[in-house]
């Protein structure tokens, strides 16, 4: 009978260093890989689900959502009763971004959003936690429409967890700055000084739905 060479402790312990080693350096990699893919799979459903909402509307009410100019200015909140809510079972009415209050939304650069982010925002909590809020600016120009994909937890940060988007002519679920959405106000960078993050949504739509290796991800 053969003996059979058992491994030493020395090789044992070499080969868990060897091991931890490679652990050390791939996981971090791995996971944050993971939470990219999480992330735009949580945006690209929502965005779906509120394109597919918008349609419904249109074809009910026969209604340009996007021109309902005093609603915008004086009641989000009846548009989200009236256009939203009853396509979307569950949805429970905030004001605000589901009740975050003043400062809760940060940009890339760590400055605070204001109060999330223009103004008259109304919004809705979806089944799966997901918050989706709307405003106008104070002029009432902008159809903002916003996705936060953490609902009531953090990080509630733009280009992150918190994403925002235009409701256009048509009723149609539009981004703001595709074709340059790295540069300018709201770039998805850090390097800018003004509302970095805001047109991270942007990014992620023009580099084919997935967070690509330039995107300021550092968390």
């Amino acid at each position: 009978m053969k003996n059979i060479r058992a491994f030493t402790l020395v090789e044992v312990l070499v080969t868990l260093g060897l091991i931890g080693v490679v652990a050390a350096v791939t996981l971090p990699n791995l996971i944050k890989n993971y939470q990219k893919h999480v992330t735009v799979n949580k945006l690209k459903k929502n965005y779906t689900v509120i394109q597919q909402v918008l349609k419904r509307a249109e074809a009910d009410f026969q209604t340009d959502i996007s021109e309902l100019d005093d609603m915008w200015v004086n009641d989000t909140e009846g548009i989200l009763k009236t256009y939203f809510i009853p396509y979307l079972q569950g949805a429970k009415l905030y004001r605000q971004m589901c009740n975050h209050k003043y400062g809760d939304y940060i940009h890339l650069n760590g400055r605070s959003v204001s109060n999330p982010p223009f103004n008259n925002v109304s919004s809705i909590q979806l089944n799966n936690g997901v918050c989706i809020g709307i405003s106008s600016s104070v002029e009432g120009t902008d159809r903002s429409l916003f996705i936060d994909i953490d609902g009531n937890h953090p990080p509630n940060i733009a280009g992150k967890d918190f994403f925002i988007f235009v409701i256009g002519p048509n009723n149609k679920l539009t981004v703001g700055n595709l074709e340059n959405p790295n540069s300018g106000w709201g770039a998805c960078s850090l390097s800018e000084s003004r509302s970095a993050g805001w047109y991270c949504a942007s990014k992620i739509i023009k580099d084919g739905w997935k967070i690509s290796d330039d995107y300021p991800w550092l968390w």
